[in-house]
């Protein structure tokens, strides 16, 4: 059976993205350029291990191009495969280990 890691990309004022698969998300998103030079992505790991990437910046009403953000999830082997439109969350699938 395959295994995959999971990433969770939720639209709001801010994309938020949580993941257990750190290095390579985390490296994907250092030099996502931002539309405003006064925001800049903030990265966490919560005790769970789960990793978030947040814009953050003055109350402006831009936020990172969501179509890049996926698009660049996808050159680096994340697949969506499931979307909640109501609250804009977005599933993400990457091939982690075949059996």
């Amino acid at each position: 059976m395959n295994q995959y890691a999971m990433l969770t990309l939720v639209v709001d004022d801010e994309i938020s993205l949580s993941t257990y698969e750190i290095d390579p998300v985390e490296q994907l998103f250092t030099g996502l350029e931002l539309p405003n030079p006064e925001e800049k992505l903030v990265i966490k790991k919560d005790r769970g291990g789960t990793i978030r990437l947040t814009i953050k910046g003055k109350k402006t009403k831009t936020r990172p191009d969501l179509n890049r953000i996926i698009h660049l999830l996808g050159e680096n082997g994340w697949e969506p495969f499931s979307v909640h439109t109501a609250s804009q969350t977005y599933y993400f699938r990457k091939l982690a280990k075949k059996q």
